[in-house]
């Protein structure tokens, strides 16, 4: 099981596209009367693009640090975008952030900020993938796995004596919204 500080492989390409995607977590206690006694979210998303040229990418709640020729550090809070060697970030203040890799492969992480956060509340960050197409059947990870792979949802029949299965049909039924 994932804990806070733990880095998960969210997306991994490196020999053919060489794009590395890694989340880091940070952890929340439950809300109260939660059936889960602490949560994990994504703290920081760190990208790495090894072609053309090496290039490194952090994005957090707060900043985004960007580091090729240069380092270029970002604060969240403005809209911003940096194009450099086939790489470009686009910072939509206290949104999203873009980021694109030579124009064939896009991710887009999305900033949830708190004003005033509950105590089990954290600014966390979700991680998305807009566009695959430069990225390879080879891709693994969390997520990369599944970018080429047809996945299919089946439904299985309840064998007689499950909980579900000896209800009774009106009592399994959603009665549906109050007009």
């Amino acid at each position: 099981m994932a804990k806070p500080g733990d880095i998960l492989q969210l997306v991994s390409d490196y020999k053919t596209s060489g794009v590395t995607v890694n989340g880091q977590l940070i952890g929340a206690p439950a809300p109260p009367n939660g059936h889960k006694k602490f949560r994990t979210y994504f703290s920081s998303i760190s990208i790495i693009i090894n072609k053309p040229i090496r290039s490194y990418v952090e994005i957090t709640s707060a900043k985004v640090i960007i580091d090729n020729k240069d380092r270029v550090i970002l604060s969240c809070n403005k809209n911003a975008s940096v194009e450099n060697a086939g790489l470009l970030v686009d910072i939509s203040a206290k949104s999203n952030v873009t980021v694109t890799i030579q124009g064939t492969i896009s991710f887009v992480i999305l900033l949830h900020q708190y004003k005033n956060p509950a105590p089990f509340q954290r600014n966390h960050l979700g991680f998305y993938i807009s566009k695959s197409k430069g990225l390879s059947p080879n891709s693994h990870g969390l997520l990369g796995q599944f970018l080429y792979n047809d996945v299919k949802v089946t439904e299985v029949p309840l064998k007689k004596g499950s909980q579900a299965a000896s209800q009774h049909p009106a009592e399994s039924q959603s009665s549906g919204p109050a007009h």
